[in-house]
């Protein structure tokens, strides 16, 4: 038997865990509280992987690693984690690791630089099951396709080859019997449930394009010459505002497998005087049940054969949420299928009857209707993944920050509720929230694909990481009593998590952190208090402050408007002038808490007459046109530090995207800043 003591800590510890969990994941059908997530692991594939140079030549945004429109470069078989990028040099690379957590293995393609600054030119990969070939496309904007293919078997059996470029083809521009590729775009492989893998792209350009897909036969090591177009650019007109569009194109949300159900979803862009995103207009869904050959509508109605007779903009049935053209409705968002039929799709466009774009869910019912709720937040193109009891989880970014959003069902799965649970503080993120769904469906672990954010204009590298989540309704505790030393030892597995402890009782304001409980295993002396000691994992405490402006390193990631502006010896000076009007500064690196930090910390030193200064500030959703806090400050004063308390402005709430500070007009003279800070009250 137990000594008394030893089974009252056991029993006391134990209450302890069950009560301190702040969440469940619920594995059945109808959960209806919200999931916690936890990372894993944070891995650089590459520390110098490819940004843009801010030049009038580059197009789209600096980043070409990691935008939505890159789907997939990431791709996980049999035990290893595949990713597709361009390094510092303009090479294709192509990255491997032994899961859960080997060195990545490199493989630079030297044979081929990419020349454009366009970051439609993305770089993507497909795992062909079947005969475990790895494949490549690269590098196309409305150009000739880029395609190149490894031996049989280096994804089925790996430890069998040496990782090196010898087992890859020459570059081609065919698709073996298929024939030349030219006006090629937007590839996505998708790897089917017969061990084939399909090849979806865009034919043709923006607004003109012909959708097309494409299948890789595992048993013959062949591109299929059966197949092809699948929705038809100039079939039907389409009329607004007085116009006549004779042109359009498919913009695909995503096209994916759930069990043997092909699903495919889009929205249209139609060409009148010219293409143009305004243009953008319904949200429409098809599917097909034999492998992309034929396809079906929403109500089940044959609407298309692949190859012959094709889906078009007059094709019945397929709007599944009507969205006039001028709504902000964005291309390439993102989708999540089941397979007993329902599908959730997330879009982006205004709320109805405001110029407010917010996330929008759309789901098909197991009925087969479709629904839709405006969400009350919103951020880049997203993805989104799902698991068996229907909970949702959107990955995007937002302020430069990989954010997920869990979509909680209510009991019967019929509705959700959306919160938003994590946000990634490690680094900034200039991509899209790209995630590698396979890891995904194959190991329920979410791998995000985000390249570090650029600062300065240069075509400046910055590391690629690989990040691994897990979702889980508790965080494993386990314990070990030492009756020798009279000691519980503690360990875990959850590298962002520290251990809390509380004697006596379970509130709220009992629990605080142990110095020493930051990295498992924790060994904890019980002493001789009579009081149940009780522990449980928690989230490290959150800093102080949450973003600093210094200049301590040169250079901040900074807006200036109508002033001059130097920095020396770790200040910022700024030279103000009355001839120019509205001069401010904008903090761009946003992406935090508003809740949770509320206060503006600026040391300066004021040597003007302007004494009415204002801090304005971009919340989610909103823009910084009537967001902003009044504070005064000192006429020629010596060092000051201000704060600013932003809770003044009730729109200081949730996510907050960006700060500036303006100085008033008509005023001359300098300020110099030694610091601005974002904290907690």
């Amino acid at each position: 038997m137990k000594p008394a003591f030893e089974y009252t800590i056991q029993v006391c510890f134990l209450l302890a865990l069950i009560a301190s969990l702040t969440s469940n994941w619920g594995n059945g059908q109808g959960s209806v509280t919200q999931l916690s997530i936890v990372e894993l692991l944070d891995s650089v594939v590459d520390e110098q992987a490819l940004n843009f140079a801010d030049v009038e030549s580059t197009k789209f945004g600096r980043n070409v690693n990691g935008k939505t429109h890159q789907q997939w470069p990431a791709q996980t078989f049999n035990g290893y984690q595949y990713v597709t990028y361009y390094d510092v040099d303009r090479y294709v690379c192509l990255g491997r690791r032994k899961l859960p957590a080997g060195d990545w293995e490199i493989i630079r393609f030297t044979d081929y630089q990419i020349t454009s600054n366009d970051s439609h030119n993305v770089t993507v990969i497909g795992v062909c099951e079947g005969d475990g070939t790895i494949h490549l496309a690269f590098d196309h904007h409305a150009d000739d396709l880029n395609y190149r293919h490894s031996v049989q078997g280096l994804a089925s059996d790996p430890e069998a080859f040496e990782w090196n470029a010898t087992q890859f083809s020459e570059v081609k521009h065919e698709l073996g019997a298929n024939g030349h590729i030219a006006r090629f775009t937007y590839p996505r492989f998708i790897p089917m449930p017969n061990g084939n893998l399909m090849l979806y792209y865009r034919n043709i350009t923006s607004a003109n394009g012909d959708s097309m897909i494409r299948e890789y036969d595992a048993s013959t090591h062949q591109w299929k010459t059966s197949l092809g177009k699948l929705i038809a650019r100039d079939i039907g007109t389409y009329s607004w505002g007085g116009e006549v569009s004779q042109f359009r194109y498919a913009y695909i949300n995503a096209i994916s497998y759930a069990g043997n159900r092909l699903h495919v979803s889009w929205i249209w862009r139609d060409r009148f005087d010219r293409t143009s995103a305004t243009n953008n207009h319904d949200v429409c869904y098809a599917y097909s049940d034999d492998d992309g050959q034929t396809w079906f509508n929403t109500f089940g109605e044959q609407i298309a054969v692949t190859g012959s007779s094709f889906i078009t903009i007059d094709s019945p049935g397929i709007i599944v949420g009507p969205v006039n053209p001028g709504q902000n409705l964005i291309n390439q968002c993102t989708h999540y299928a089941y397979p007993d039929g329902t599908i959730h799709l997330m879009m982006r466009h205004y709320v109805a009857g405001t110029t407010t774009t917010q996330y929008h869910h759309y789901w098909r019912d197991i009925a087969g209707d479709w629904h839709s709720q405006a969400l009350d937040f919103s951020g880049s193109r997203p993805s989104l993944v799902g698991d068996d009891g229907k909970n949702l989880i959107l990955v995007y970014t937002s302020g430069g920050r990989t954010t997920f959003a869990h979509g909680i069902p209510d009991e019967t799965a019929t509705s959700w509720t959306w919160s938003s649970i994590f946000s990634q503080a490690a680094f900034t993120d200039g991509g899209e929230g790209v995630i590698d769904f396979s890891r995904w469906q194959k190991e329920q672990i979410i791998s995000t694909y985000s390249q570090e954010k650029v600062t300065g204009v240069n075509e400046t590298p910055t590391p690629l990481h690989i990040a691994d989540y897990v979702l889980t309704d508790s965080l494993a505790l386990d314990s070990v009593y030492q009756p020798g030393t009279n000691e519980l030892v503690l360990s875990w597995i959850y590298g962002n998590h520290e251990l809390q402890v509380s004697e006596g009782d379970l509130s709220g304001n009992s629990w605080t952190y142990l110095p020493e409980g930051k990295e498992s295993p924790v060994r904890y002396a019980l002493g001789n208090s009579l009081y149940p000691v009780f522990f449980r994992l928690a989230p490290p405490a959150p800093p102080e402050v949450v973003r600093r402006y210094d200049w301590d390193d040169g250079s901040e990631d900074i807006t200036f408007k109508d002033m001059e502006h130097t920095v020396s010896n770790g200040l910022l000076v700024l030279t103000l002038s009355a001839a120019r009007s509205d001069p401010y500064i904008r903090m761009n690196e946003g992406g935090f808490d508003g809740d949770l930090y509320n206060m503006m910390r600026v040391r300066v030193r004021n040597n003007t007459s302007g004494t009415q200064w204002k801090m304005y500030f971009t919340p989610d959703g909103g823009g910084e046109a009537g967001n902003s806090v009044n504070f005064s400050i000192p006429a020629h004063s010596g060092w000051e530090i201000i704060d600013v308390d932003m809770t003044g402005d009730p729109d200081w709430q949730g996510n907050i995207k960006s700060t500036r500070i303006d100085f008033g007009t008509a005023v001359n003279g300098t300020v110099e800043i030694d610091y601005i800070e974002i904290k907690a009250r």
